[in-house]
């Protein structure tokens, strides 16, 4: 199949599907998918903000889709845990997403026998390590852990 046929396939289900419009939930009431879970194929995904500035969730309403587009950029992890204390053993260099879902949460990150505490400074957005061996990671709030990514070549 050419590409120029895909993009038509893609085009043709994009204007019968909610997909075109992510991340908003719904036109009516300006909902959007940022900042929350979402469950698609028995997995659970959580959909954070990237960009570099600090919202108030409180006040992030847009008109229309493409006013959501233009000012706020996500990102979606498949999320693999979701709480305080998690242990995970990495065989390869790894990247684990972390995020947190409210102010100064500390967290301590065990790598072996090398501990780091970090204090992340948004929320609802993804911070990256890079890890490998034995993991501990230890938070006082809630964190949202995505799936790690193998640093691997295929």
């Amino acid at each position: 199949m050419s590409n120029k046929e895909k993009l038509k396939i893609y085009n043709e289900y994009s204007k019968n599907s909610s997909f075109k419009d992510f991340p908003n939930k719904n036109y009516t009431n300006k909902e959007s998918y940022l900042c929350s879970s979402l469950n698609l194929d028995n997995k659970k995904y959580y959909v954070g903000i990237y960009n570099n500035n600090e919202y108030d969730l409180n006040h992030l309403t847009f008109n229309n889709i493409e006013e959501l587009r233009i000012n706020v950029t996500s990102e979606i992890f498949e999320t693999i845990y979701e709480g305080l204390n998690y242990s995970i053993i990495l065989e390869e260099d790894s990247i684990i997403p972390i995020l947190t879902t409210e102010n100064s949460t500390s967290i301590k990150i065990k790598c072996n026998d090398e501990e780091y505490t970090t204090n992340q400074i948004f929320t609802n957005r993804y911070y990256y390590y890079t890890l490998k061996g034995n993991i501990k990671i230890n938070s006082d709030k809630n964190i949202i852990i995505g799936k790690p990514l193998k640093l691997t070549k295929n």
